[in-house]
């Protein structure tokens, strides 16, 4: 599977997760995986002074590849 960037600003990525129904135990692997790489990068963007993402998950071991 080809992988590829995707640009999102803080707002969106904070909308984003607040769109994602809320976790059940039966949930996905796919998922919770997904949920949880979007609120890291939602946690060091805003940590970040600039309000740029400083995360790269280009080569991490995930169920999304």
């Amino acid at each position: 599977m080809k992988r590829t960037i995707i640009q999102l600003s803080e707002e969106q990525l904070d909308y984003l997760l607040d769109s994602m129904p809320i976790p059940t135990e039966d949930e996905s692997p796919i998922i919770r995986s997904l949920r949880e790489r979007l609120q890291q990068a939602l946690l060091e963007m805003r940590q970040d002074k600039d309000g740029k993402a400083v995360a790269d998950y280009s080569n991490s071991n995930s169920n999304l590849s």
